[in-house]
């Protein structure tokens, strides 16, 4: 991967899909992602080219474009309760026997976590610098995780992933707890059910990758700049290195910390 992070912010845009258009293109990215790059489903059910299922009604959506052009490349949301959520339907998993420490309603699954290079690709003067960066966009998805649970007070993150995907996270420093037996979905393949207490998700990015941690948990905003912040609010005052860093992470969910 290239070694510089610092061009995140001023390639890749994660925002909140706070209007039906923007839930449209959501849809229309997992679309393109699900019917078009890979076969998981028909693309004749979706006429209108905008994929969508039954807990699109009870989900909050985030969006990542690419800046240069404004180009809709990622999409993920959060399902939020009441109701199973589908990694209750497909396996036999006690999400409160699990985490025990939280409210249902703190409870919130990943899902619909995609991305598309279909317009990049069809820009042929894209540079091979930009290519290299491309893996830093799925950070774009994760800071959009971070802005919806802020948003909705989620807590605690459960979800369904394949291998590569628990890998990869892994390479970015973002590691869940495997919950229960990997299950077959179909034509999604093997998957295994995870479980993450967000500040903890966070906290683990902060120790092994600091640089990336900064990108998603606050937009790219100077890491020094905000641990001057925290550490001069009172109620930081006097608190262990360690202390400390737990009080970023629960400034970042409590919206604090802002994106630049």
């Amino acid at each position: 991967m290239q070694q510089r992070p610092e061009l995140f912010p001023s390639l890749f845009e994660t925002r909140i899909a706070r209007t039906a258009e923007d839930v449209w293109v959501c849809r229309h990215v997992r679309y393109l992602a699900y019917c078009q790059d890979r076969s998981h489903f028909d693309a004749a059910a979706y006429p209108d080219r905008a994929e969508e299922d039954q807990d699109d009604e009870r989900s909050v959506h985030a969006l990542l474009t690419y800046r240069p052009t404004g180009a809709p490349i990622g999409a993920v949301r959060l399902i939020l309760p009441p109701g199973k959520f589908p990694v209750e339907r497909v396996s036999p998993i006690d999400l409160a026997r699990c985490e025990p420490s939280f409210p249902r309603s703190a409870f919130a699954e990943i899902s619909r976590l995609c991305m598309t290079e279909r317009y990049l690709d069809a820009d042929a003067a894209e540079s091979s610098a930009l290519r290299e960066l491309r893996p830093y966009a799925i950070l774009g998805l994760l800071r959009g995780l971070v802005l919806l649970s802020r948003e909705y007070d989620v807590r605690v993150w459960c979800g369904m992933m394949g291998a590569g995907v628990v890998r990869g996270a892994g390479l970015l420093g973002v590691r869940f707890q495997r919950i229960g037996r990997p299950v077959r979905l179909g034509a999604y393949g093997i998957k295994q059910p995870i479980l993450g207490k967000v500040d903890e998700v966070l906290e683990r990015m902060r120790k092994h990758k600091p640089e990336l941690w900064g990108l998603v948990a606050h937009g790219g905003l100077d890491r020094g700049d905000l641990e001057t912040a925290v550490a001069c609010a009172p109620s930081a005052r006097g608190r262990a290195p360690e202390r400390l860093a737990r009080r970023q992470n629960e400034l970042v969910l409590a919206g604090t910390a802002r994106a630049v």
